[in-house]
């Protein structure tokens, strides 16, 4: 199985779903099979998380969420202007606990929204909750020893 694994775009609204090959997203074909649907700037296309985190050339920032968790939903637009904020830091990745559990079981999610920050392919911070954009910020910034 393989989850295309897209990295955020500022900006546009989040749209997670299974899909099929004859949908086109922001003008980049999708792959048949389930999908990881964060925004796109260049679409990538990972067999797990665990090989996009080892792969990845920047830290990665992962969102595991729900569409029913009213904080995650809090978080969706504070996280985009994160990103833009942090786009030559920080990759942002969102995952939908409800499509892919196995994901959310093996990195022990069990309070959303929950936030793992991955540095060199392992996991160097994790907090659960919403947190206001400087906090995101901060937080991102402390975990990763950097200053914007």
């Amino acid at each position: 199985m393989q989850y295309g694994i897209i990295p955020f775009r500022k900006k546009v609204i989040f749209q997670h779903s299974f899909v099929d090959s004859s949908f086109e997203r922001d003008g980049f074909p999708l792959l048949p099979g389930p999908e990881i649907l964060p925004l796109v700037a260049a679409k990538q296309t990972f067999s797990t998380l665990d090989e996009l985190v080892e792969k990845s050339e920047k830290p990665v920032l992962v969102d595991f969420y729900a569409t029913w968790c009213g904080p995650c939903q809090f978080m969706a637009p504070i996280l985009n202007e994160v990103s833009a904020v942090l786009e030559d830091t920080v990759q942002v990745v969102k995952i939908d606990t409800e499509k892919y559990p196995s994901i959310a079981d093996k990195y022990r999610i069990e309070a959303l929204p929950t936030f793992i920050i991955f540095k060199d392919g392992k996991p160097c911070d994790r907090f659960e909750g919403a947190l206001t954009k400087d906090q995101l910020i901060q937080r991102v910034e402390n975990s990763l020893n950097v200053k914007q």
